[in-house]
């Protein structure tokens, strides 16, 4: 359905640039959080070359502090793409659970902190849900 979105149906979510973000697709993780946010960055890094916006490719050596360097990474994704600013359309996302061991709970956190304060971008996060009864 993401993908739906973002080929045929842009109009619904314009002006923002929509971002599709496989989670199964960035697995494994044997960096933990480290290897997780790097991905994440590279995965916004093409998407937005292939809409024919230059941002700095992200470089793994960076992501000694992963959470913050992304939030930077996205401050500069916000501004390569103007005032339109970006949906990160997260598919897959039941990939993280079973790794909480390896990536910690922070990245909910981060993320949740992301989706709570930033107005450029927006999120859609996809995926099953087990409920524990």
């Amino acid at each position: 359905m993401l993908l739906q979105l973002k080929r045929n149906r842009r109009d619904v979510i314009e002006p923002r640039i929509p971002i599709f973000i496989d989670i199964e697709g960035l697995l494994p993780f044997p960096g933990g959080l480290r290897n997780f946010f790097y991905k994440l960055a590279c995965r916004l890094h093409q998407e937005l070359l292939d809409e024919d916006i230059e941002i700095a490719e992200p470089l793994e050596d960076d992501f000694k502090d992963p959470a913050w360097k992304f939030k930077e990474y996205l401050k500069a994704a916000e501004r390569a793409v103007g005032g339109r600013g970006f949906v990160l359309m997260m598919d897959e996302f039941q990939a993280l659970e079973p790794r909480l061991s390896t990536l910690d709970v922070d990245v909910y956190k981060m993320l949740r902190s992301v989706i709570q304060h930033d107005t450029s971008v927006d999120f859609i996060v996809s995926g099953r849900c087990r409920w524990n009864s």
